[in-house]
């Protein structure tokens, strides 16, 4: 499964929330990664996910899991 795929698919991850740990420099981080995952036009071409997007995500879901894990427990 793409991570795009499994982003629009999971409810229970808030992506507004995910982007901005993606892009903490970003003001507009939501709207940066809401655009990605659809490929809106956007000056020259279609925004676009590439595999460093693809790993700031993954990055951040690993963490995310990290902190799950742990109030979880086993």
């Amino acid at each position: 499964m793409e991570l795009k795929e499994f982003l629009e698919k999971e409810k229970m991850i808030n992506k507004s929330e995910v982007a901005r740990e993606m892009y903490p420099d970003i003001n507009g981080a939501p709207i940066r990664l809401m655009q990605k995952l659809k490929g809106h036009k956007a000056g020259s071409g279609p925004q676009r996910f590439t595999d460093a997007d693809t790993e700031k995500a993954k990055s951040v879901l690993r963490d995310f899991r990290s902190r799950l894990d742990e109030f979880i427990g086993d």
